[in-house]
């Protein structure tokens, strides 16, 4: 059950449930517990811009298995099963009422852990979850679009001579062009290492992100979706793929609120429009509700 270990700035170390640690990173605010739960590939620490916007919350965000300071389990666990498991073992050394906050695969996390554990969590505001509601959760294959994801994250650079020169490098390439400079240098400080020879390294290693990506689907959340009894708000871009329109959309239906649609954002919203993401959150822990986006 997440004990405490090492304790290193605003970072906590917990015990992992899968024999490997995780990453706590506490991005500030005093008040009720906000957990922040990341996409594939990023890092916890990509949500403080969002945080910064939400101080009257004490706002958390961790490193999800094989991201950040988190490292892969020693059993090579990537399943999405996992995933879910550590969010659920963070909300539990938080304490209750915990309101989640998610993003693409960390937004399904929060949804695997609150439908394990409903009792922990008060609120969930997820943004486009990699999840569509009626699909069949394990398919027998990828489909070419995922097999072209998983290759293509394989061959991504994962080292450059300095984190100033991976900084430029993102700067100009999709998706991280249209993220805020804050998001984006969040993502380059603390989601790369120093190498012996003087250079950085990603964290998140290209054939790990590949691996998760690859495992998207293979679990049993889409019949499980009855279980999550929290209120949960689904909020997507309205510039983002079709394939996510749908199925945030869906999702909106699931749990009888429809999506918040954010103008002029697409899947990266959170780390592009920090602000607004971090309105939605505000209005929907204060009872308000969704709102427009606009």
């Amino acid at each position: 059950m997440g004990d405490v270990g090492l304790v290193v700035g605003d970072v906590e170390m917990l015990a992992g449930p899968d024999d490997a640690p995780l990453a706590l990173r506490h991005l500030g605010g005093t008040g009720p517990a906000v957990l922040m739960s990341h996409a594939t590939g990023l890092h916890g620490h990509v949500w403080a811009p969002v945080a910064a916007h939400l101080s009257s919350w004490s706002c958390h965000a961790l490193d999800l298995r094989g991201h950040g300071l988190s490292p892969v389990p020693e059993s090579d666990d990537l399943a999405w099963a996992g995933m879910g498991r550590d969010v659920a073992l963070v909300a539990d050394h938080l304490g209750p009422g915990v309101i989640g906050v998610g993003h693409s695969a960390g937004a399904t996390a929060l949804l695997m852990a609150a439908a394990a554990h409903p009792e922990r969590f008060e609120l969930l505001v997820l943004f486009e979850p990699a999840l569509r509601p009626g699909l069949d959760p394990v398919p027998p294959a990828l489909t070419d679009s995922q097999r072209a994801l998983v290759e293509m994250t394989t061959r991504r650079r994962a080292v450059f001579s300095s984190r100033a020169e991976a900084l430029a490098s993102f700067a100009r390439k999709p998706p991280f062009d249209t993220v805020t400079a804050a998001a984006l240098h969040a993502y380059v400080e603390h989601g790369f290492a120093d190498t012996d020879d003087g250079q950085v390294t990603l964290r998140c290693l290209p054939e790990v992100e590949a691996q998760v990506f690859a495992r998207a689907h293979g679990h049993d959340l889409a019949r499980r979706l009855h279980e999550v009894t929290c209120p949960v708000v689904v909020i997507r871009g309205d510039e983002s793929a079709p394939h996510q329109i749908a199925a945030s959309d869906a999702l909106g239906e699931v749990f009888g609120r429809g999506a918040v649609v954010l103008d002029g954002a697409d899947h990266f919203g959170p780390l592009s429009q920090p602000s607004r993401v971090a309105r939605v959150v505000r209005d929907a822990v204060v009872g308000i509700g969704p709102v427009d986006g606009r």
